[in-house]
């Protein structure tokens, strides 16, 4: 499997293991739900910005963090998912 790399001068096909960390490689194994959210052209050039100059390796990735980040401050543990049981909003 290949993944089409077009941050680069050059767009490129590089293997994707090359591409993904291997977390994510090993999510691939799995049968995990995908997300197909629609953006303004706006936010994904300034995705796109943001990864070009950022060490995340995909859109993807970057998504994925900023989830896991604002979940955090929402009281919930990325490990098992529940929120935490103080009970008040931060």
């Amino acid at each position: 499997m290949f993944a089409l790399v077009s941050n680069l001068s050059r767009p490129q096909r590089i293997p994707v293991s090359d591409v993904l960390t291997v977390s994510e490689q090993a999510m691939r194994k799995e049968r995990l739900p995908v997300w197909q959210t629609p953006v303004t052209r706006t936010l994904d050039a300034m995705l796109e910005e943001a990864v070009s100059k950022d060490t995340h390796v995909s859109k993807s990735d970057l998504v994925r963090e900023a989830v896991r980040e604002k979940l955090a401050r929402m009281g919930f543990s990325y490990v098992n998912a529940e929120p935490a049981k103080h009970g008040s909003k931060p």
